[in-house]
């Protein structure tokens, strides 16, 4: 059974394409669907819907209506509850130094930290310099952060592999 996603903006999706040659017609038809269907998931029934002044795809005219595709859900409730958006943001925590979701190890100097872990008296000065007193501090910490105070990436390398072994990675 078929439902309609209620909401104005979620009913139909629109995909305006200038109009091409009747030749090409089907070929690029069928890539726009299959970036339609890229962009909305394989959840989605389309179908191609003529304008009511727009009486097939054989119209090449520069001032032709490019066709409609429409879009509803395959099933769910009525209600539209089970649509899911997806998230197209990209990952900010894969810049941090302690992913957020990990479990952090034992709270600790910054010099236990470095002595228990193997990190060299260098990584721990630093960090001290900078303010850091306690481990539990390495969860708001970004990688670009540390390249701005002047780590060098074999010092962040062994940063986070010392950190990795303390969150038990």
């Amino acid at each position: 059974m078929d439902t309609e996603i209620p909401g104005p903006i979620m009913n139909a999706v629109e995909v305006r394409a200038p109009r091409v040659q009747p030749s090409r017609a089907a070929k690029d038809n069928r890539s726009t669907q299959r970036l339609t269907a890229m962009l909305l998931g394989n959840s989605y029934d389309y179908a191609i819907t003529d304008d009511d002044d727009d009486d097939s795809l054989s119209h090449a005219g520069p001032h032709s209506q490019p066709p409609h595709f429409g879009c509803r859900q395959r099933g769910g409730s009525e209600s539209g509850r089970n649509f899911q958006k997806q998230n197209l943001a990209s990952n900010p925590s894969s810049n941090m130094l302690i992913p957020p979701k990990m479990k952090m190890g034992k709270n600790m100097s910054i010099g236990a930290f470095c002595l228990e872990h193997n990190v060299a008296a260098e990584v721990g000065d630093r960090l001290k310099a900078h303010g850091f007193r306690y481990s539990r501090s390495f969860q708001f910490v970004q990688l670009d952060e540390l390249k701005e105070i002047g780590f060098m990436l074999g010092e962040i390398a062994e940063l986070r592999a010392a950190v990795a072994e303390w969150v038990g990675v």
